[in-house]
């Protein structure tokens, strides 16, 4: 077999590599000491936690008795897709993006975007939400072990930010696959954070944004097959 037509079996292969961007982890190693106006770990230009001033603590943990919210800025861009994950650990806890940044969290005026959330206060269940605020509800299952990571990841590749996905997992396990947005439109969201509430303390433990950006078009050489003569074609490689 002649080197072009192999090289142009192996030059007509896919060629589409991601690049993925960490935009935000806080590993939540503090002393205890309030989280609000502290900079993550890894953060967007100078971003800090900005939401209820005396209930997220540094070292993850968060106070018990009403429903509050902290957060960070971020606004998706279209063709991206977002992953999302945090441990939570104990309480009632919620990870997810937000159209504002209400210290009353995701359910109470913050307008909630494809969040997953653990609740050890009733009845030890794990949810996600696939739309704003509570809509579209599933309660996946009840807890039978140790508490692990939620994750969720958003799909805002559709040109329509009408139309969006999010995959949603837990301890690792995919729950919930290409799930269609009960409401809202992915163009609103200004923030991503965590909502705390019920009677009990909540945790939360390495919380972890990741951009997966858009692949662009580069030039690069391609053998044809009949000869040896080294031509340009365009394929898809990362910003």
């Amino acid at each position: 077999m002649r080197l072009g037509l192999i090289l142009l079996m192996l030059a007509s292969l896919a060629i589409q590599a991601i690049a993925q961007t960490t935009l935000y982890y806080d590993d939540f190693s503090g002393t205890g000491a309030v989280l609000n106006a502290t900079v993550p770990d890894i953060t967007i230009g100078t971003n800090a936690w900005a939401g209820s001033t005396d209930n997220f603590f540094d070292d993850g943990d968060a106070g018990g008795g009403v429903t509050y919210g902290i957060w960070l800025p971020f606004v998706p861009v279209q063709g991206n897709v977002y992953t999302l994950s945090c441990d939570l650990t104990q309480g009632w806890c919620v990870i997810g993006f937000a159209e504002t940044d209400s210290d009353q969290g995701f359910f109470l005026g913050a307008g909630g975007y494809a969040t997953i959330g653990y609740n050890d206060s009733t009845t030890f269940t794990v949810r996600y939400w696939p739309g704003q605020n509570k809509d579209g509800e599933v309660n996946l299952f009840v807890i039978t072990g140790t508490p692990a990571e939620g994750k969720v990841v958003l799909d805002c590749t559709d040109p329509s930010s009408a139309n969006w996905t999010a995959d949603y997992y837990w301890k690792g396990v995919l729950k919930g696959s290409n799930v269609v947005a009960a409401s809202g439109d992915y163009g609103d969201i200004q923030y991503v954070g965590l909502t705390a509430a019920g009677a009990s303390s909540s945790a939360f433990d390495d919380f972890l944004l990741v951009s997966s950006e858009t692949p662009v078009v580069q030039n690069v050489l391609k053998i044809p097959t009949e000869t040896n003569e080294l031509e340009h074609v365009n394929v898809l490689y990362p910003r």
